[in-house]
């Protein structure tokens, strides 16, 4: 439960900087709660059964209100947590017996209106909480942004060991492949080997695509199969301590079919889109010019026409975060952000090509953390 008081602390030191004191910090807002409690966060498809958390700053209790169903889970989750208090909400109607007191569901806004009342400076993370029952309410949504999007070194070795896990069950599966896998044996294999390595949970719904099926970037993996000269993307990523990598790897066979004899030019093509976006990857540089960086790249060769989503994204706890990199992006670069580099061109009916790498920001420029080759020739 070490990274359950990282985040609580750079929760509480951000306060702290930004000169934020108050007696209760009141946390609701799924955004927050997502990220305090990743451990207990494994989507999809399971959502936080957490209602608040209300952190006592003079005693530094925290009392955490759960759904009933979650309640045996979260006290086994943080058991080791000093001044860390369940409690387990339920409608009282449905005659719910636990080892513990069971709160009425409809008595949680009344707990809150009395925390409101009963202090004097709050900080919330949901504008409707304590709105006319407390002398100063300060809203820390911003702050938990920040917080949340700036990785700590300790939080991207998770994101890193992530990485390793999605890998290698990348290049193990590759090479257990036959003529004859369709693309949901391909994704069973994936998941499977992963589960194996160590994976607690999956990031998304893994991606595997062949043939012209490699056109449709968000392809759900179907009968379709592979003869052995067909083109193949996988897109994938793996959940391990609450943490999300996110890779994408197009695969190409050595007697890869006429019909796709464009697709190592091409390939190489997006793969320098890459290595020119890292490139200027530095500390105060917009995104929206990053993503334009990548898309002078492919316009050189006139496919940029076939780069038809953002450039990437934040990944942490979950797999789309900020920040936004896209044409349209307000964000900036900034330390501590862990992102993804995925430019593809997909030629519809035809063929597609996608290659993701997850790249950290330090003090000392950007860092790839993946490490697999970008086209994996069969």
């Amino acid at each position: 439960m070490e990274l359950f008081k990282l985040r609580l602390n750079k929760l509480l030191n951000a306060l702290k900087n930004f000169n934020v004191e108050v007696e209760k910090i009141i946390l609701q807002g799924k955004y927050t709660l997502n990220y305090i409690f990743a451990d207990l966060y494994n989507p999809p498809p399971e959502e936080l059964g957490i209602f608040s958390a209300i952190l006592d700053m003079n005693t530094m209790e925290l009392d955490v209100y759960v759904s009933s169903l979650e309640y045996y889970r979260v006290v086994e989750a943080y058991s080791r947590i000093k001044n860390l208090i369940v409690h387990p909400v339920a409608p009282l109607a449905m005659g719910i017996e636990l080892d513990t007191k069971v709160i009425d569901i409809s008595d949680m806004r009344n707990i809150l209106k009395k925390i409101c009342r009963e202090s004097r400076k709050i900080s919330i993370d949901s504008i409707d909480v304590c709105e006319n029952d407390v002398s100063v309410r300060i809203d820390i949504r911003n702050i938990v942004r920040k917080v949340r999007r700036n990785k700590t070194e300790e939080e991207v070795d998770v994101i890193r060991r992530a990485i390793r896990i999605t890998e290698r069950a990348i290049e193990d599966t590759i090479s257990r492949l036959e003529n004859g896998f369709n693309e949901q044996i391909i994704a069973g294999l994936l998941e499977s080997r992963a589960r194996e390595l160590g994976a607690e949970g999956f990031a998304f719904s893994t991606i595997v695509a062949i043939e012209s099926n490699t056109s449709k970037p968000h392809h759900i993996p179907s009968s379709t199969m592979f003869r052995g000269g067909e083109p193949i993307i996988i897109d994938f990523g793996v959940r391990i301590h609450g943490y999300v990598s996110d890779i994408t790897r197009t695969i190409l066979p050595s007697n890869l079919q006429k019909e796709y004899e464009n697709m190592r030019e091409y390939a190489n093509i997006v793969s320098d889109a890459i290595d020119d976006s890292i490139l200027y990857l530095k500390v105060g540089e917009k995104y929206s010019n990053i993503d334009e960086i990548a898309r002078s790249v492919l316009m050189k060769s006139n496919i940029h026409k076939y780069f038809v989503h953002n450039l990437g994204h934040g990944i942490g706890v979950d797999v789309h975060e900020e920040p936004r990199i896209s044409k349209a992006s307000d964000h900036e670069v900034e330390l501590g952000d862990v992102i993804t580099i995925e430019p593809g061109i997909y030629i519809r009916g035809k063929f597609g090509i996608r290659i993701e790498d997850d790249v950290h920001i330090t003090p000392s420029g950007p860092v790839k953390l993946t490490s697999l080759k970008r086209v994996i020739e069969l």
